[in-house]
Parts: C-alpha cells; sequence; structure tokens
C-alpha cells in the first residue's frame, strides 16, 4: 500500500513538473496566421486582384455561353440570378 502511494505521489509530481515546464518551443509558431498575410509588396497584390479579376469575367462569360448555346439542359442547371 505505501508503495502505492508512493508511486501516486511520483507520477502525480512528474505530471506537475512537465505541466509547468514551458513548451514555447513546441508552439512557438501556432497563433501567425499563414493564409492572411499582413504586408505584401505592390507587384503581389496586382498579381492577385488581375487573377481575381480574370477567375470572375471567365467564368460568367463561359457560363453565359453554354447557357445561350444549350450545354446546360434541365431546369436544375440553369443560372439564376
Amino acid at each position: 500500500m505505501k508503495h502505492m502511494k508512493k508511486l501516486s505521489l511520483v507520477t502525480f509530481l512528474a505530471i506537475g513538473l512537465f505541466g509547468l515546464s514551458a513548451c514555447d518551443s513546441l508552439v512557438g509558431g501556432l497563433n501567425d496566421d499563414l493564409n492572411n498575410p499582413t504586408d505584401a509588396s505592390a507587384e503581389l497584390t496586382f498579381t492577385g486582384v488581375e487573377l481575381a479579376n480574370i477567375t470572375v469575367h471567365e467564368g460568367y462569360h463561359s457560363l453565359m455561353t453554354s447557357i445561350w448555346t444549350g450545354h446546360y439542359i434541365g431546369v436544375d442547371r440553369q443560372w439564376a440570378d
């Protein structure tokens, strides 16, 4: 019985010391959001704007062309505003 108490005391002390130790090296860069940069050069920003504009316009024109030429058949595939 004394051995069990000693073992549990040592276990709780080890867990306590482990919990109080610093683990900053493990979670140092955890809060850095790589998908949301805080600064970017003008060249990269302009390239992103150009690509977004192309995506919007090409998608719209392709969709309208497909609707008017009859490639999309059926009510479920029609474009609704």
